[in-house]
């Protein structure tokens, strides 16, 4: 379900190439947390599960997918030295890691806004667009 989001924020991100990247990466974290928020309570539950770790190396790989499409449509703004791939997985292990902070939390009327905002703070400036 997630891993299917991902991708599909990810097409979308990709289309608004003509778009101010900071605008298109709030956009994009936008209709994440929208996800997530709609399916809160569905989530929080799954946390507890005992499954594998191949599940969230799946769900980080499919985040990861969408990040590298982004760096790469930033061009030379990403660290020359850096594997493209290793930089798509780590910011999306983070991220993923960040929102199941935010799944557990207890306050389910927190604002998406504030997750967005808690999300991009801890992006690189130069995959937002603000360096």
């Amino acid at each position: 379900m997630l891993s299917d989001a991902f991708r599909g924020i990810a097409v979308e991100h990709a289309t608004s190439q003509g778009t101010d990247p900071g605008s298109a990466a709030r956009a994009a974290q936008e209709r994440l947390v929208a996800f997530v928020s709609d399916r809160r309570a569905f989530l929080r539950a799954s946390l507890d599960w005992q499954v594998s770790s191949h599940a969230h190396e799946t769900l980080v790989q499919a985040y990861a997918e969408g990040v590298q499409t982004a760096i790469e449509s930033r061009g030379h703004a990403a660290p020359q030295h850096a594997d493209v791939h290793d930089l798509a997985t780590f910011i999306a292990g983070g991220s993923v890691a960040l929102l199941t902070q935010w799944v557990r939390e207890e306050d389910d009327d927190a604002s998406q806004t504030v997750i967005v905002d808690r999300l991009l703070s801890v992006m690189p400036d130069w995959l937002i667009g603000s360096g």
